[in-house]
């Protein structure tokens, strides 16, 4: 049989090989949106000088249903580019990335003046009211959805 002859250590070579270029596809595919939504999520936890447990565990959450793999993010982690920000048109998909950053906020218990101060520049550049932040905060507390926290602030307007 072709298989058992096989040495154990090309196998070995092959499939460490094998791996790197899941990792190298990992980098092709992953949508270069999805990438810099980590990234400033990733910069947001860290820009209280502390990268807590539970901000970490909130990344991987994410990571996955980015389809990151837990090995990227810890690559992102040592390369961390803040504020590459490249927002989505739809204003649901932008708000989720809104909703996603104001939950990171709240993932270690603890929300720091300097992540306060890091999220009023991104309203700018989100082109929010800086008075969205307190309410989004509140809703993300009540256990709302994006969708549904969305739908209750669009009730009273995004922009200034």
């Amino acid at each position: 049989m072709l298989f058992t002859s096989i040495k154990s250590e090309t196998f070995l070579s092959f499939f460490v090989s094998m791996q790197k270029s899941a990792t190298m596809f990992d980098d092709l595919f992953i949508s270069s949106q999805n990438k810099k939504h980590l990234s400033n999520l990733l910069s947001l936890a860290k820009v209280d000088g502390f990268f807590h447990l539970y901000e970490y565990e909130f990344l991987l959450t994410i990571a996955r249903k980015l389809g990151i793999s837990s090995d990227y993010l810890q690559k992102l982690q040592k390369n961390t580019e803040p504020l590459a920000l490249n927002l989505p048109k739809d204003p649901l998909d932008k708000f989720h990335y809104w909703y996603d950053l104001l939950t990171m906020v709240l993932a270690d218990g603890i929300i720091h003046e300097k992540e306060i101060a890091f999220v009023e520049k991104l309203t700018h550049i989100f082109q929010y009211s800086p008075q969205i932040i307190q309410p989004t905060l509140e809703l993300i507390q009540a256990g709302k959805t994006f969708e549904e926290a969305f739908h209750i602030l669009q009730e009273s307007q995004f922009n200034d």
